[in-house]
């Protein structure tokens, strides 16, 4: 499928995502993490899925990775690490 289904099918609003998915196992939780840029480029898209089947249903969120550095902030190349005590979503942020 396409970014654009995935993310559609996650529930993420209507619009074409940005780019830079990432999507990783977590055996902690037997869950399957997805991150991506938004359609606005200061969202950070982020999808789990609800069991360890990642052809199955995913729950949908969206976060503001850059925040207070002006107007037309970019969130860019969203990077996702996990270990056993939290995921970790990291941005390369600028302002133009």
């Amino acid at each position: 499928m396409t970014t654009t289904a995935f993310w559609a099918s996650a529930g993420a609003p209507f619009g074409q995502p940005l780019g830079s998915h990432r999507v990783l196992f977590d055996h902690y939780s037997s869950r399957w993490l997805a991150i991506g840029n938004g359609v606005q480029a200061s969202d950070i898209y982020v999808a789990v899925s609800d069991t360890a089947d990642a052809l199955g249903s995913w729950r949908f969120t969206s976060i503001t990775g850059v925040a207070g550095i002006g107007a037309g902030a970019v969130a860019d190349f969203p990077s996702l690490g996990m270990d056993d005590m939290g995921v970790y979503i990291s941005t390369n942020n600028f302002s133009p």
